[in-house]
């Protein structure tokens, strides 16, 4: 094993459970609580169909590592199931000795399995009964969607019975209480106590359900009809292999019946408690109309600079925006496009769509755009994991509005978050740009941390024409100033930062490198990191997730320090700063410091030159390493600690706060590494 290297998978796990500490935390309103527990089980879910189902194909293909760690996938198969059990037996203890209790203290009363009344019993037989279709089973099971729950039911002489549950019915069901107070129970333990009563000779049921591998591949050669190809892929998703079968605890025999069936290892078997799936709890936290035990509102702002009763357009034409999300408002983004859409004199749009609403203002007004006339030039990733189905829905009802959709890159994922729209006037062709760290969707910009920047200077926009260029006309990259580029420029351009630091330090100067991302597991920006820790720059890390990096070993890393912010939002801007010198270059960009986003996907880093938007950029990022609440150092070992301080400082509501202009002030960076925020009195 490489000491040198973390294993991503099981780095992914330990993000996991930090989510789930959240959910276990006493002093987070008490059903954000239940959202992070189903986050936590959300998050698994994802997980086993995508990172494990990749790690068994390896097993199967000869055990050999392709991680820097050395791990086998045999061992870190091991060693992530393990794990997984102990944060699940967690998240269910939790739920049932803690937050059950606070609930029904809160008069929210679940209805136990034992007390089911003729209330229930009615609503079962009006609303439930009548969806059900019990398929009796002679020699072989039919095909079980991996997205829906099951209910195996056994009777005389071994005789089972297969029941799916509908899957249009929500998982939580509600009854009014007395006294104002609600009662209501999990769907499934419904079906498990009346079914037996109402299909002849079904004695012994069980609940349960199957993840199946979603890690598959798209044949990138069928450029003539790449968007068939990709409805393929989804077909052949929810046929593939199983990959994990969760089923309640104590069903042993007829859990191994399904078992044999799905050709599943033994490892694979995960018994739960009630109910099933965690992210079932979503329906609980969305269905109780309780504000005082969520957390309050924090709505946004308008960024500084932004001017409503002006046109976006005009506004851009005489200072740039930079968005905070999601402190500062989306709208300004949603109103350029819009704007765009019904401006005569705009002429062209050209925008990459990623993942994107549901219900998208953002893709509505391209619709209208194409309508009008204009041209609208959309770059559509359709490998967009999990958004596939609903990007091949927004592909066609753009081509049909009379967009030109492209379909990204042959064997590159297209990742880069940019909207360019071109206007002409009396005074000629003017460009307007926006790019972003975060993806043109309107739901998670209230939901993410992101940062937009918004301008019309012409050496940005100019850059930016040249990068739609070669990711519409599959053109090589040209010479960029300003911007980097990946999978061309992006990744030598970092560690060439990254080792000016480095020399910096030799000159006999002061050398830092800060930076905020999703994730870290890119082998050569590591080990320049480590290059530059063993010369004397200093480093900070604000990683997520998954980091591979090993801080904090004498000879190797003792100057980097890893902290990781679990809250609220959910963290996803990507920052970086390089002193150099005691003039910082800074960079927002879509990329982590991951080999996929670096040589396997287009990505966009962009600077941030102007001095107030530079002293933002950084007053953020400096924010998230003076958190003592919710933030998490990464040890030598692998695990994580919470940080603490000599005052509570939550990161995320001094962003908050800082948004609403209130005045909140920090102390420079001191020796036993942690900023202090103050307020000024």
């Amino acid at each position: 094993m490489n000491q040198r290297f973390f294993h991503r998978d099981l780095s992914w796990v330990e993000f996991n459970a930090r989510v789930l500490a959240e959910g276990l935390r006493e002093d987070v309103p008490l059903l954000e609580r239940v959202k992070f527990l189903a986050i936590t089980g959300s998050n698994f879910d994802e997980f086993f169909q995508v990172r494990v189902a990749t790690l068994r194909k390896q097993r199967r293909r000869g055990d050999r590592s392709t991680c820097p760690s050395g791990i086998r996938p045999s061992e870190a198969i091991d060693r992530i199931h393990r794990r997984v059990r102990e944060l699940l037996r967690s998240a269910y203890e939790g739920f049932e000795q803690r937050i059950l209790p606070e609930l029904e203290a809160e008069g929210i009363l679940r209805i136990p399995r034992s007390e089911f009344d003729e209330e229930v019993k009615g609503f079962f037989l009006r609303e439930v009964f009548p969806l059900l279709t019990p398929v009796r089973l002679e020699d072989a099971f039919p095909f079980l969607h991996p997205e829906r729950f099951w209910i195996l039911g056994c009777g005389d002489e071994g005789r089972k019975v297969l029941v799916e549950i509908p899957p249009m019915l929500p998982p939580v069901v509600f009854f009014p209480g007395p006294g104002g107070r609600v009662r209501w129970t999990f769907l499934e333990e419904m079906i498990e106590a009346f079914l037996p009563d109402l299909v002849p000779g079904v004695r012994d049921v069980m609940v349960f359900r199957v993840l199946r591998d979603a890690d598959l591949s798209v044949d990138e050669e069928r450029d003539e009809d790449f968007l068939r190809a990709m409805e393929e892929v989804l077909e052949d998703r929810a046929s593939s292999r199983a990959v994990a079968l969760f089923v309640r605890e104590g069903a042993d025999r007829l859990a191994e019946a399904v078992r044999e069936e799905l050709e599943l290892e033994e490892d694979a078997v995960f018994r739960t408690g009630v109910p099933l799936a965690l992210s079932s709890l979503f329906a609980l936290y969305e269905g109780i109309d309780r504000a005082d035990l969520k957390d309050p509102p924090w709505p946004p702002v308008m960024p500084a600079g932004y001017e409503e009763e002006r046109s976006i357009l005009e506004v851009l034409d005489d200072r740039d925006l930079l968005l905070h999300h999601p402190y500062e408002s989306f709208y300004p983004v949603i109103r350029l496009l819009e704007e765009a859409a019904e401006d005569p004199e705009v002429l062209v749009v050209k925008i990459v769509l990623y993942r994107t609403a549901k219900d998208s203002r953002i893709v509505a007004a391209l619709e209208r755009a194409a309508r009008r006339g204009k041209q609208v030039v959309v770059l559509l990733e359709l490998k967009a994991r999990f958004d596939e189905a609903r990007n091949i829905e927004w592909a066609k009802r753009l081509e049909r509005a009379g967009a030109i959709v492209l379909y990204g890159i042959s064997h590159l994922k297209v990742h880069a978050k940019a909207l360019m729209v071109i206007r002409k006037d009396g005074k000629g062709i003017r460009r307007y740009v926006h790019v972003s760290t975060g993806n043109y969707n309107e739901r998670t910009a209230q939901l993410y941390s992101d940062i937009g920047f918004m301008t019309s200077r012409e050496d940005l926009a100019a850059e930016i024409a040249h990068f739609f260029n070669m990711v519409t006309g599959y053109t090589n990259i040209t010479s960029l100033q300003k911007l980097a580029v990946a999978p061309h420029t992006l990744k030598p351009r970092l560690i060439s930062l990254i080792e000016r630091e480095i020399h910096r330090v030799r000159d006999g100067e002061s050398g830092r490198i800060m930076a905020k991302m999703n994730a870290l597991a890119d082998p050569d920006v590591i080990e320049a990191l480590y290059r530059a820790s063993q010369e004397g720059v200093e480093v900070l890390l604000n990683v997520r997730g998954v980091c591979m990096l090993v801080p904090g070993v004498p000879g190797l890393s003792e100057r980097i320090r890893v902290v990781s912010i679990v809250d609220r939002f959910l963290e996803h801007s990507r920052i970086y700063y390089f002193e150099n010198g005691g003039e910082p270059d800074l960079f927002i960009a879509s990329a982590d410091w991951m080999p996929r986003n670096l040589e396997r996907r287009v990505e966009l880093m962009i600077p941030v030159e102007s001095p107030g938007l530079k002293r933002k950029v950084i007053r953020i990022l400096t924010t998230y390493f003076a958190d003592t609440t919710h933030s998490y150092l990464l040890t030598p070992h692998g695990s994580y600690t919470r940080v603490t301080g000599p005052e509570p400082v939550r990161a995320q509501e001094v962003l908050y706060r800082l948004s609403q202009r209130e005045d909140v002030s920090f102390s420079s960076y001191e020796e036993e590494g942690r900023f202090r925020v103050r307020k000024k009195r």
